[in-house]
């Protein structure tokens, strides 16, 4: 096999395991994100996993807030332990 080709499948392969390892941390902070847009009220989320194959997503300690314009001492809306969705 030659060099270039061995380079290329070994940095194929180092990128797929950094997706893989990475994949539900780059969701979280995605599906926060997004929420947090969408309604203007802060979330927190401690744990989330999502699977492709078996279309489920799980979420774990999420924390929703009451958005900035509410000026309540208690800023927590809504908390779930655990919040799982299959879809």
């Amino acid at each position: 096999m030659k060099k270039r080709t061995k380079i290329i499948l070994i940095t194929v392969a180092a990128a797929v395991a950094l997706f893989v390892l990475l994949k539900d941390l780059i969701a979280r902070s995605m599906v926060a994100a997004g929420f947090t847009a969408a309604t203007g009220a802060p979330i927190e989320i401690k744990k989330f996993s999502y699977s492709i194959f078996r279309s489920r997503v799980d979420a774990r300690d999420v924390r929703m807030e009451n958005p900035p314009v509410f000026s309540d001492s208690d800023r927590l809306m809504a908390y779930f332990p655990v919040l799982s969705i299959d879809v």
